[in-house]
Formats: C-alpha cells, sequence, structure tokens
C-alpha cells in the first residue's frame, strides 16, 4: 500500500505528469498507484526523486494502526510477488498455502479493518 496518489494529489501533478518522467504509461503508473502491483524498489525511488519525497513518505503508515491479521495479509501478499508477480492462480495458490484465511483478511482490509484499542 503506498501514497503515491496522495503525494501526486498534494503536489498538484498528475499521473500523467509522472507517468511521462517515468518514462512509462499512464496505464502501468496506474497500476502502481492503485496497488494492483508491486513497484520495484528502483522506481519507487525514481518516483521519490521526482516527487522530491524521502521515499518513506510514499508508504502507507496507517498500515501499522490495522489488527495484525491485515498486517499479515499485507505483508505476505507483498513477499509473494517476490515469487509471483501478477495476481494468478500460482499467486493465489501460494496464498491459500501460507494464509489460508487470507480471503477474509483482505476483505477485512477492504472494509477497512478498524484499528485494534
Amino acid at each position: 500500500m503506498n501514497r503515491i496518489k496522495a503525494v501526486l494529489k498534494e503536489q498538484g501533478r498528475s499521473q500523467k505528469w509522472l507517468s511521462e518522467k517515468l518514462g512509462i504509461s499512464t496505464a502501468s503508473l496506474s497500476l502502481y498507484v492503485n496497488n494492483h502491483i508491486s513497484i520495484k524498489l528502483e522506481t519507487l525511488n525514481s518516483i521519490a526523486s521526482f516527487l522530491d519525497v524521502d521515499v518513506r513518505e510514499l508508504f502507507n503508515i496507517e498500515l501499522a494502526k490495522k489488527p495484525i491479521e491485515c498486517i499479515d495479509y499485507v505483508v505476505v501478499h507483498e513477499l509473494l510477488h517476490l515469487i509471483e508477480r501478477k495476481h494468478s492462480y500460482v499467486f493465489k495458490a501460494y496464498l491459500d498455502k501460507y494464509l489460508p484465511h487470507w480471503k477474509m483478511q483482505k476483505e477485512a482490509l477492504n472494509q477497512g479493518c478498524s484499528p485494534m484499542t
């Protein structure tokens, strides 16, 4: 989960502007911005450089406030992208193997996963 969209909005810049700076299509950038695919660290560093922010500002710190089950899902999900880049049936099979309740955890995260008290 990243804050690229939020930082672009804060700076009054568009995804089109950033995609041109990165030399990629707007559609490709949209996949990063909307967390549909993982961003390589090199690309994330380039984005931070173009936006003139510390790369840490592009991470969503709100995740730290979520219940551990939601954090587990996000961490496993992102680690699995190191093995399988797309959300293919192979990716989902890995999720089933390593995180049997991932569908419920994903749904909870999508529903807002209220913070732990």
